[in-house]
């Protein structure tokens, strides 16, 4: 047994040399190895971390998108409420105009319009009322109109009486449609002359 041990000893002996250089080959094989995977692995990290900064930049892009598309909502509200106003003081300004053409088209026909009708046509169409004074035409028949203007001038009246009837009532006892017994009175005497 001797013999084998010796002869173990001597072949080790005689390929320690190449042994050593086989285990630095395998650590260089390793550290070749382990070099890639680290290169692989930042690679995929690197990639990781595009992937990232691109999400990222596609999220606050959304963002971007969101806040610009509120913004012009927000734009498009206001400017619906404005025209919205814009088309109610148009309507109010054409009803007034068109009252006013109206009262232009009796006057010229020679019918009989109530004062306060000319009145309004003078303070807002001044030049139509004018034209419609000089173009008067003589007519043998003419037509009594109602007033346009007291029919509005009514309805807002009753608009604002139906409102206010509650708070006239508290102040003085009474209701606006009855006369105190003083101001009855003034007018008796007013009606004895």
């Amino acid at each position: 047994m001797d013999m084998i041990k010796t002869a173990a000893r001597q072949t080790v002996t005689a390929y320690a040399p190449n042994l050593t250089s086989v285990s630095s080959k395998e650590t260089d094989y390793m550290e070749f190895l382990i070099q890639q995977e680290e290169e692989r692995n930042a690679k995929k990290l690197e990639k990781e971390q595009q992937k990232a900064a691109e999400e990222l930049k596609r999220k606050q892009q959304q963002k971007a998108e969101q806040e610009e598309k509120q913004r012009q909502l927000e734009m498009l509200k206001k400017e619906l409420e404005s025209s919205k106003k814009e088309a109610e003081m148009m309507e109010d300004e054409f009803e007034a105009f068109s009252k006013c053409l109206k009262i232009a088209s009796r006057i010229t026909r020679g019918d009989i319009v109530p004062v306060n009708d000319m009145k309004y046509l003078a303070e807002h169409e001044p030049d139509l009322y004018r034209q419609a004074i000089l173009m008067r035409m003589p007519n043998d028949h003419p037509k009594k109109h109602k007033s346009l203007i007291e029919d509005e001038e009514q309805r807002s009246e009753e608009t604002q009486s139906e409102g206010s009837s509650d708070s006239s009532i508290g102040e003085s006892g009474q209701n606006e449609g009855e006369m105190s017994a003083a101001e009855e009175s003034a007018s008796s005497e007013d009606t004895a002359e």
